[in-house]
């Protein structure tokens, strides 16, 4: 069995020949990443487990899910079967597979990153405009409430 600290540069090299730029041991919502890889203004996360248990690095893909357009589950090609292929397709999470290659046999669903984590990997700022209150005239101008507070808000401004 190939050791994780020898697969993830193999994986890194299969995305890079691939346009990625690829970052290793990226901390996202509260949890470190074993790669993230950005291309085109897409983010992609690879959680890499050569050993131990397969149900936590599925629920790690997962959670990195909402940080990126792709997230991946890489493991050791021998330690595949058709109920992981099944259960990475359902869940949208892609898989990849290494031994002497590195091998896509899942292709991930593609999902929209949090705004926070585009701003702070892409540098793109999230896009935001004001709410008017109910009868105010113009931006600024806020109506207070039965209590004397302004009533005001932030959204983000629909794509």
């Amino acid at each position: 069995m190939i050791a994780a600290s020898i697969a993830i540069p193999r994986i890194v090299h299969h995305l890079a020949y691939s346009g990625w730029q690829v970052k290793t041991n990226v901390k996202l919502r509260g949890r470190i990443s074993d790669l993230v890889a950005i291309k085109d203004g897409k983010i992609c996360t690879v959680e890499v487990k050569a050993s131990g248990d397969i149900q936590s690095s599925i629920e790690q893909a997962l959670h990195l899910k909402k940080a990126a357009n792709f997230s991946y589950l890489a493991i050791p090609d021998e330690r595949v079967d058709e109920r992981l292929i099944d259960t990475c397709k359902n869940l949208g999470i892609g898989l990849m597979t290494f031994d002497d290659v590195v091998k896509e046999l899942v292709k991930p669903a593609q999902s929209e990153p949090l705004p926070s984590i585009k701003w702070n990997l892409l540098g793109l700022k999230p896009d935001r405009k004001r709410v008017l209150s109910p009868g105010a005239k113009s931006l600024g101008t806020f109506i207070p409430n039965k209590r004397g507070n302004t009533d005001h808000a932030a959204v983000l401004s629909e794509s």
